[in-house]
């Protein structure tokens, strides 16, 4: 039996997952297919209502945001003081800091996954559980890295991205 690379399986599944935090946030996220460093633009919606009293919807183009998303499992991080230690390329922690330049934010959105792959998803009668741990990071810093070896971030564990999350900040 093949089976598909667990990287590959992972960005599947972080994707799937990331998709299902905007829709429940009532955000619209376009998937960048080239990775030019984002993989997401987020965009806000608004509503109007046409002649015959019918809701029209666009993108509210004041506020959006981008995601840089990463995924990776429990054996690829560390934990600590609170803090989740990961180590990121230093092309992606410099478009990090480009985009906190620029006039549109962007974060770094990390799903963290059980080791074992049977444990992310548990399809039950009337209900599915996901688990895993999404974390989000933007740099306090607005300075570029020359150096090119990775960059090990620490993001507190209060960064969690959930719907609340998600909607304050666009």
């Amino acid at each position: 039996m093949s089976k598909l690379p667990k990287t590959h399986q992972q960005d599947y599944f972080a994707c799937g997952y990331l998709e299902i935090l905007l829709s429940k946030a009532d955000l619209k996220g376009l998937r960048d297919d080239k990775d030019y460093g984002v993989d997401y633009h987020v965009n806000a919606m608004i509503h109007r209502k046409n002649a015959k009293g019918k809701r029209e919807y666009r993108d509210d183009d004041t506020r959006r945001f981008k995601i840089q998303l990463k995924s990776t499992t429990e054996r690829s991080i560390k934990r600590k003081a609170n803090n989740v230690c990961y180590s990121l390329r230093t092309k992606n922690y410099n478009d990090l800091i480009d985009a906190k330049i620029g006039l549109t934010k962007m974060y770094l959105f990390l799903l963290v996954l059980p080791r074992d792959r049977s444990k992310w998803l548990s399809i039950l009668d009337k209900e599915t559980e996901i688990y895993q741990r999404c974390y989000y990071f933007r740099p306090s810093v607005k300075k570029r890295r020359k150096s090119s070896a990775p960059i090990t971030i620490k993001i507190p564990e209060k960064n969690r991205v959930d719907i609340p999350f998600l909607k304050t900040i666009v």
